[in-house]
């Protein structure tokens, strides 16, 4: 109980540091909120009961009939959702989802054709001529 209380208030008195320099960081929001899920969903549920299974000994898993593979594809379908999730914080932190300017500068606009682009209909670089293998 101690330990318990104890580890509450460290959490606290980072929360409350975190929230008197700048406010409460968004990510450490979702942070929460994802452990809370995932702790809720591993040990109060029937698919979290055979995750563990399966990480605990896939052969004994599957001999006492759990669907190993179906189990496997869904927590491969979580992990690409969560490292969605981790690529849209990661992005959106170091500003990479946002132009510089309000409209698109010079340099994010594609060079426009070359006329010899556009008065050849081959591709460039490839003969159009019969040639003969040596």
């Amino acid at each position: 109980m101690l330990r318990l209380v104890a580890s509450a208030v460290v959490i606290m008195y980072f929360v409350v540091q975190l929230s008197k320099y700048r406010g409460l960081p968004v990510v450490l929001i979702m942070l929460a909120v994802l452990v809370l899920i995932y702790g809720a969903v591993t040990n109060r549920s029937v698919f979290g009961r055979h995750v563990y299974a399966i990480g605990g000994n896939l052969q004994a898993a599957t001999l006492s009939g759990i669907k190993t593979k179906a189990v496997t594809f869904w927590v491969f379908v979580n992990m690409g959702v969560l490292s969605a999730l981790a690529g849209i914080v990661f992005a959106a932190r170091i500003n990479l989802a946002i132009p510089p300017t309000a409209t698109v500068s010079s340099s994010a606009r594609l060079p426009p054709p070359s006329s010899a682009e556009r008065r050849s209909p081959a591709v460039s670089g490839a003969s159009s001529a019969p040639s003969s293998v040596v």
